[in-house]
């Protein structure tokens, strides 16, 4: 029985992987070229700073944001 169960989440595993396997393709894509993974970086980082500065100003940007 236990024999069973293991081929039977076996099959379960490889058919979700299969299912999941097409939504990895952008990230696939992203990180196949140095320079989109370096863009994507900075558009987080730069994201982040531009947060930071909406939500409490440059000062603390500036002051808290380097530490």
């Amino acid at each position: 029985m236990r024999y069973a169960i293991g081929f039977l989440w076996a099959a379960l595993r490889m058919r979700l992987r299969d299912l999941v396997a097409p939504l990895w393709m952008p990230v696939d894509w992203l990180l196949s070229v140095e320079s989109r993974t370096h863009g994507f970086i900075a558009s987080a980082v730069g994201a982040q700073i531009l947060y930071i500065q909406h939500a409490d100003g440059l000062h603390a940007l500036v002051t808290e944001g380097w530490g």
